[in-house]
């Protein structure tokens, strides 16, 4: 049996969607971040 695996570096995209439609702020809004930590909860999110 043959496994052949690609790399499609995908994750700039991903990350360029996230930050477009604002999925961090969006986060930690909805848990009430407070800044208090070095990265938030929304930041741990992207890839």
């Amino acid at each position: 049996m043959s496994v052949e695996i690609k790399k499609i570096n995908h994750l700039d995209l991903v990350t360029g969607v996230m930050d477009k439609i604002g999925t961090v702020d969006k986060i930690n809004e909805l848990i009430e971040e407070k800044n208090t930590k070095k990265v938030s909860a929304g930041k741990v999110i992207k890839p």
